[in-house]
C-alpha cells in the first residue's frame, strides 16, 4: 500500500490536578501526589515552588520546609510523560502560607514609664510573627502576680503605690512553640497628679524606621504642650502640640535612639516641670519587598519590589551560583535593569535598602533566581525586494522562539518596532522615499517578557 502520514505522538493529559499532603511550617515535611494522568503508565517528576519562584534542587518528590520558606505559599508542579507521547505538566493548589517552627517577637512589648494610681496602664504588643499569635497576660508589681490582673490593661490602685508595674505577655499559637516577653518596669506608682502638672503616661506606641509615636494622659487646664527630643547630649529638636494626646515626631534617622520629654502649658504661659526623658530608638530600615523578576533578554535582566519609607537608594547584587557577586546602585526607585549579564546563565538576585545619608543599610532580601534567555536571534536576515515605500525581509527562524520584533529608522532618529509571530517573511509599509532605513531584528520567547539580542543592522535605501 501507500504509506501512511507521519505517525504522530499521542499527548499525556491531566485530569485531576496533584495534590500536597503535610503541615506548612518550617522544618515539616511536604508530599506531593500526582493526580490523575491519562494515558496510564506515565512516569512523574517533580518541581516545588515557593510563591511561584522554583525553590532550586527541590525535584523530588517530598520537600522539607526551611526558614526560606517562611511566609510563603508552595506548590508542585508535576510533569508527566510516557515514550511515545508528548509529556505535560500539571500545578497543585498553593498551601498556606508556611509558618515558623516557633513563636518569634522583634519588637518587645511595653506600658510606658509612669504608672500612676487610677490612670489605666495598657499593653502596646510590638511585633510578633507568624500572624495568628494569640497572647495572654499577667501583670506584676515589682516582679511578683497582682491576682485577676490578666487582661491587656490593668489600672493601679493604692496597694501598687510605690511599686514598679511590668506585664509578662505570652504569645502562643496551636503547632508552635509558646514564647513568653516581660516588659521593662514601670517607675514606682506614684499617687494622682494635681490638676495641673506635668503630663502623665507618657509613651511611645509606635515607631518605624523614621517616626516616632507618642502618647500621654493630658493635663487639666493645658492648652497645649512643648515636645523635644535629641540624640545624646546633641541638641534637642522643640515641637509644638496643639491640646491633645498624641504627636507623630517625622524624619528622624533609621535604628538611632533618641530622648523625649513633654510639658504642659496653660494659657497664661505657665509651663509644667517636663517629664522624665524616655529613650525609644527608631527601627532599623526595613528590606524591600515583592522582588521579582519582571522581564529579561539574552543579556539582562528586569526586576521590580516595592519601596521602603526611608529608602533614598538601593544596592542590587547578583551572580552565579557561589560565585563572586556585583553590585548595582540606583535611586530611589522600584525598578532596575541589570546588564552585561550571560546568555543563558542562571542568576541570583537579591538588594538592600539605603538611607539618604547613606549609613544606615537594611537587611537583604530573600535572594530570587532568574536565568537570562537562552534565545538567539534570526540568522540569514535578509532584505529580498523593495520599492519606494515598502521593504520585504526574510530571516531563518530561531530554536525556541514563538515571534519576532523587527525595528528600524533613519539615522540615529526614533527606531519603530513591528511585532510579528512565528513566521520567517516579513513586508514594512509606509517607508519615506530616497530615505536610507536601518533594520535588525530579535527573537522573543514567553508571551513577549523574555528575548534574544538583535541581529546585525541591514540598510536599505528606498529608490
Amino acid at each position: 500500500s501507500d504509506a501512511t502520514e507521519t505517525v504522530a505522538s499521542g499527548t499525556v493529559a491531566n485530569t485531576a490536578k496533584p495534590t500536597i499532603t503535610g503541615t506548612a511550617r518550617e522544618g515539616q515535611t511536604l508530599t506531593a501526589h500526582d493526580g490523575t494522568w491519562t494515558p496510564a503508565g506515565t512516569t512523574t517528576t517533580y518541581a516545588w515552588s515557593a510563591d511561584g519562584t522554583a525553590i532550586l534542587d527541590a525535584t523530588s518528590s517530598t520537600y522539607d520546609l526551611t526558614s526560606a520558606e517562611v511566609g510563603k505559599t508552595i506548590t508542585v508542579t508535576a510533569t508527566a510523560s510516557k515514550p511515545g507521547y508528548t509529556s505535560a505538566s500539571s500545578t497543585s493548589v498553593a498551601t498556606g502560607v508556611v509558618d515558623p517552627a516557633a513563636v518569634s517577637n522583634s519588637v518587645p512589648p511595653s506600658i510606658g514609664d509612669a504608672a500612676v494610681v487610677g490612670q489605666q496602664l495598657t499593653v502596646t504588643l510590638g511585633t510578633w510573627a507568624p500572624t495568628g499569635v494569640g497572647f495572654a497576660y499577667q501583670w506584676l508589681a515589682d516582679g511578683s502576680s497582682i491576682g485577676g490582673a490578666t487582661s491587656s490593661t490593668f489600672t493601679p490602685t493604692s496597694t501598687e503605690l510605690g511599686k514598679k508595674i511590668s506585664v509578662k505577655v505570652t504569645g502562643s499559637k496551636s503547632g508552635l512553640t509558646s514564647l513568653d516577653k516581660t516588659t521593662a518596669e514601670t517607675s514606682a506608682v506614684t499617687a494622682a497628679v494635681p490638676p495641673f502638672g506635668t503630663p502623665t503616661n507618657f509613651k511611645s506606641v509606635a515607631r518605624t524606621s523614621s517616626t516616632i509615636t507618642l502618647t500621654w494622659t493630658k493635663s487639666t487646664d493645658a492648652t497645649h504642650y512643648v515636645l523635644t527630643s535629641g540624640i545624646g547630649t546633641g541638641t534637642r529638636k522643640t515641637y509644638g502640640v496643639g491640646d491633645g494626646s498624641t504627636k507623630t515626631i517625622t524624619g528622624l534617622k533609621p535604628n538611632t535612639q533618641y530622648s523625649i520629654d513633654i510639658a504642659a502649658v496653660k494659657a497664661d504661659g505657665t509651663q509644667s516641670d517636663f517629664t522624665n526623658r524616655i529613650l525609644v530608638s527608631t527601627r532599623p530600615l526595613e528590606r524591600p519587598t515583592n522582588l521579582a523578576a519582571t522581564s529579561r533578554t539574552a543579556t539582562s535582566i528586569s526586576i521590580s519590589w516595592t519601596k521602603v519609607p526611608g529608602a533614598k537608594s538601593y544596592r542590587i547584587y547578583s551572580g552565579i551560583g557561589s560565585g563572586p557577586r556585583t553590585k548595582l546602585v540606583v535611586g530611589d526607585v522600584s525598578v532596575a535593569t541589570i546588564n552585561g549579564l550571560t546568555r543563558g546563565t542562571t542568576y541570583s538576585i537579591n538588594m538592600v535598602a539605603v538611607s539618604g545619608d547613606g549609613l544606615s543599610v537594611s537587611s537583604y532580601t530573600p535572594r530570587i533566581n532568574q536565568a537570562t534567555s537562552s534565545l538567539l536571534p534570526p540568522t540569514k536576515f535578509t532584505v529580498t525586494s523593495h520599492s519606494t515605500t515598502t521593504v520585504s525581509l526574510k530571516w531563518t527562524k530561531a530554536v525556541g522562539a514563538e515571534s519576532y520584533r523587527i525595528y528600524y529608522g533613519i539615522g540615529s532618529g526614533m527606531r519603530t518596532r513591528v511585532s510579528v509571530g512565528d513566521v520567517s517573511t516579513v513586508t514594512i509599509h509606509g517607508l519615506t522615499k530616497g530615505k536610507t532605513y536601518s533594520i535588525d531584528i530579535a527573537s522573543v520567547e514567553d508571551s513577549g517578557t523574555s528575548r534574544s539580542s538583535y541581529s546585525p543592522r541591514i540598510n536599505v535605501t528606498m529608490n
